[in-house]
């Protein structure tokens, strides 16, 4: 992280508006926000206060062109969750 960087979801909408795309992550309680001209993806908890767990950042690019190689491994849909 950088000085530059916010802790929250909430400063990332504001300043960047809504994401283009939006992708669960691996672990639930989470997901990513994918700003594809900023070349940024927010991984932030979806809790009240959507703290920041991960910044990836990437050369702005296409929804296609992003899929095919920065966000191939976030998935579409939820992780499955084990119960014991």
């Amino acid at each position: 992280p950088t000085t530059n960087d916010k802790f929250f979801l909430r400063d990332y909408l504001e300043e960047l508006g809504e994401p283009d795309f939006t992708l669960y992550y691996k672990i639930n309680e989470f997901k990513a926000y994918v700003f594809f001209d900023e070349g940024l993806v927010v991984v932030a908890h979806q809790g009240e206060r959507g703290d920041v767990y991960e910044l990836r950042y990437f050369i702005p690019t296409t929804k296609e062109e992003f899929f095919t190689t920065w966000g191939k491994d976030l998935p579409s849909s939820p992780p499955l969750q084990l119960s014991y």
